[in-house]
């Protein structure tokens, strides 16, 4: 599955976030199978109750000229201007 938005030369993801909460504090989903989370605005993974987790990041290597990327609204964290960082946790 991929989330909503317009996929081409010109990418728009439009994710769901939240933010209600701390990441330090358990939170219940589904454990059944393994999944992934996006870090949104913490410096830390949530915590999910019978999950353990570890932190994956993943470095996208962007246009270098011509570049349109941008951010706004309620998105995943992610750092760098030209080739951004993607802060993921991944939950077994």
């Amino acid at each position: 599955y991929v989330p909503s938005g317009t996929y081409g030369s010109n990418t728009r993801i439009n994710y769901c976030c939240r933010s209600d909460g701390s990441a330090s504090s358990y939170i219940s989903l589904p454990t059944t199978d393994p999944f992934y989370l996006m870090r949104y605005t913490s410096s830390i993974c949530q915590r999910v109750s019978g999950m353990t987790v570890r932190e994956e990041i993943i470095t996208t290597d962007d246009e270098d000229t011509s570049n349109n990327n941008s951010v706004s609204g309620s998105h995943p964290k992610v750092t760098g201007t030209s080739n951004h960082r993607l802060y993921y946790c991944y939950y077994s």
